[in-house]
């Protein structure tokens, strides 16, 4: 399996890394940078540039780096997985790799489904609420969407999709 790009009606193949073809790409901006999985726990994930230069971005910590979203602005969401399968969220900004949000916070079981272009993400977690709640994620606490909506209004939320990029979830 190799990732291409397509523009201008030609493709483009994204090319190896120490010999081992990336595997997959999972998103790209609207300036053409693109995000996406090398395949090698050793490795985590790249990006590449529109000028065609290449980043690895390695390991948070003992786990390998994943991309997740990249926002117009250069942001990028990047997930990490414990030994318990939680996933954990960091940003890539300036090429410099942080927690998400203040440091208590990374720590959050978190699964992302997507972000906009200001950097909030939406998901769901466990932490902190028991069952599965409906979450959008700032830089801030992570808010349980269901604290949200009237009492009595309807059901439970245990997921949000999507976000724009005006906020609407």
């Amino acid at each position: 399996v190799r990732p291409f790009i397509y523009s201008d009606g030609r493709f483009s193949d994204l090319g190896e890394f120490d010999g081992t073809a990336r595997k997959s790409a999972v998103g790209i901006s609207n300036v053409g940078v693109i995000i996406g999985d090398n395949g090698r726990s050793d490795l985590g994930g790249f990006i590449a540039g529109p000028d065609g230069t290449v980043t690895n971005l390695g390991m948070v910590g003992e786990r390998p780096a994943s991309p997740f979203a990249i926002a117009d602005n250069g942001l990028v969401l990047i997930t990490t997985t414990d030994i318990g399968s939680n996933v954990q969220l960091h940003r890539l900004e300036q090429g410099r790799i942080s927690a998400y949000g203040r440091p208590s916070t990374s720590d959050l079981a978190v699964w992302p489904k997507a972000m906009n272009n200001s950097g909030q993400v939406v998901g769901y977690s466990r932490a902190g609420f028991g069952q599965p709640q409906a979450v959008l994620f700032t830089d801030a606490e992570p808010i349980n969407l269901n604290a949200r909506i009237p009492a009595g209004s309807f059901g439970r939320l245990t997921n949000a999709n999507g976000i724009n990029d005006s906020g609407a979830i």
